[in-house]
């Protein structure tokens, strides 16, 4: 089935992932994935984000900037499909970090991540379906080490 639905309008339109969608209309990541680029993203599902500490979803929303650096992380140019991986790639990301992938046992993975929905096709691209928010070093400290003073 061919999908006309851009990667953004076919993630909201799955439904499991809101708190994605969300982040990239508040970072302005959204336009990316309406864009006319061809796109392969690993887009956690709203479980993923949901795993994460309060503290680093609360710095995620009200921080832009910070936002839209973790979602291009998961984004890159080009379409790769799961069928077509091989046993090891590097996977550059609009972030300027590399994500590695692999292939094990028939299993698809990111960052050891296994994908959990491969190869959801949209009209500008694919989309994998991950269960774990993947985190740049870049902003690794800042996200996570980010502890709630008292109340």
């Amino acid at each position: 089935m061919i999908n006309d639905q851009t990667i953004l309008e076919t993630l909201r339109h799955d439904g499991g992932f809101t708190l994605f969608v969300k982040a990239a209309e508040d970072s302005g990541v959204a336009d990316i994935l309406n864009g006319d680029d061809t796109l392969t993203i690993f887009a956690p599902e709203d479980a993923a984000f949901v795993k994460l500490p309060d503290s680093a979803l609360d710095l995620l929303e009200s921080d832009p900037a910070l936002a839209r650096e973790l979602l291009l992380f998961h984004i890159g140019e080009g379409t790769v499909l799961s069928e077509n991986a091989v046993e090891t790639a590097i996977f550059r990301t609009l972030q300027g970090g590399e994500l590695a992938l692999s292939v094990a046992k028939s299993i698809f993975y990111v960052e050891l991540t296994p994908v959990k929905r491969p190869d959801i096709v949209a009209a500008n691209g694919v989309i994998h379906a991950i269960g774990t928010v993947l985190i740049p070093e870049t902003i690794r400290d800042q996200l996570l080490e980010e502890k709630g003073g008292a109340a």
